[in-house]
């Protein structure tokens, strides 16, 4: 069994957040999207990967995936060619695809028993949608095999399923889909498969399940994960509920966090700041008097007195000089996490 991670550039909102690295080493609760990703493949018994990334971003990727023990790993650009080059249908084995900026709790295991116990040769993981225009609406009978797909119908309620962002397929079925995969054109998959003759299942789940598509969803991640909507838990140290610190912060003795907050390392508070309601990815600078609310970044100075306190705001928040009201409850930082500033 093998783990293939395709990743894509995403939109240009999503962009402002990668800041032109690959989107695998998007910081999310203090680690890297492509950690999430690799924990859960490696947690059902994964140990041999495939990334498909942009050329180039194997030297980014490779530090972090040399740190898990036991994985081999091999890059590919995004070419289907170049895949379809570098597996042997005949002799490799059944395939996770995660394809794009997908965050889960999964189970996968549970997954992959459906999949072997109909012997299928492409099983989609099926998630709830209320209204989604860019989602299929995916139909299955009483032993999951997908008997109708509804393209681009948006969806309400909780019954609602559609497919996005993991399959479990055979790896025959590579020589159909690869230039599909490559170019992450989602909603094709099934229709492609389907209009080949070859059977399709769907495996329900409930488990939590975000595309970290835009900051929005970089933001609304975080939240969820503080809140505990998912059992993934942030990377650190929990200074008190809802507030968590990574290594070699530095924070002034008069600073205010009011949750949930997310620091990461090396992130630096200055004299009088407030923050709330925000994740601070690794290396944030934040100076003298500025308030933050409602940010979600991945690294970045945030400008103190005097500042305007207009940027990139990504999640709609803001962030402002020394005056301003501070809405959310505060605590103060203990001093155990942090290095005096």
């Amino acid at each position: 069994m093998k783990g293939l991670i395709i990743t894509w550039a995403g939109s240009e909102a999503l962009r402002s957040l990668t800041q032109n690295r690959s989107i695998s080493l998007l910081p999310i609760a203090n680690r890297s999207l492509l950690e999430h990703q690799v924990a859960l493949l490696s947690g059902c018994g994964i140990r041999e990967l495939i990334v498909v990334t942009k050329r180039g971003a194997e030297e980014e990727l490779g530090p972090i995936l040399d740190r898990w023990e036991g994985l081999s790993y091999r890059f590919f650009t995004p070419v289907a060619d170049n895949l379809l080059a570098g597996l042997d249908p005949g002799t490799d084995s059944t395939l996770v695809v995660l394809l794009g900026p997908l965050v889960t709790d999964l189970e996968l295991a549970r997954a992959l028993a459906f999949h072997r116990g109909r012997e299928a040769r492409a099983t989609l993981i099926l998630h709830t949608v209320r209204q989604h225009p860019r989602r299929s609406l995916v139909l299955t009978d009483q032993r999951g095999r997908v008997t109708r797909v509804l393209p681009r119908v948006p969806a309400g309620g909780g019954m609602a399923r559609t497919a996005g962002g993991l399959y479990i397929l055979e790896p025959d079925l590579l020589s159909y889909l690869a230039g599909i995969l490559v170019t992450g054109k989602e909603e094709e998959i099934c229709p492609h498969l389907l209009g080949a003759g070859i059977p399709v299942y769907g495996f329900p789940v409930d488990e939590y399940w975000l595309q970290v598509e835009d900051p929005a969803a970089y933001l609304q991640v975080h939240r969820d994960i503080l809140h505990g909507r998912t059992r993934l838990k942030p990377e650190g140290t929990e200074l008190s509920p809802g507030v968590w610190c990574g290594n070699g912060v530095k924070v002034a003795p008069d600073v205010r966090l009011g949750p949930p907050v997310i620091l990461g390392d090396g992130v630096e508070l200055k004299e009088g700041v407030r923050v709330g309601d925000s994740v601070l990815g690794a290396g944030t600078y934040v100076d003298v008097g500025t308030e933050v609310s409602g940010i979600g970044t991945p690294g970045k100075l945030l400008p103190g007195e005097g500042s305007p306190g207009q940027g990139n705001n990504h999640g709609g928040g803001h962030h402002r000089g020394r005056g301003g009201r501070f809405a959310p409850r505060n605590s103060p930082c203990p001093p155990e996490c942090y290095q005096p500033g």
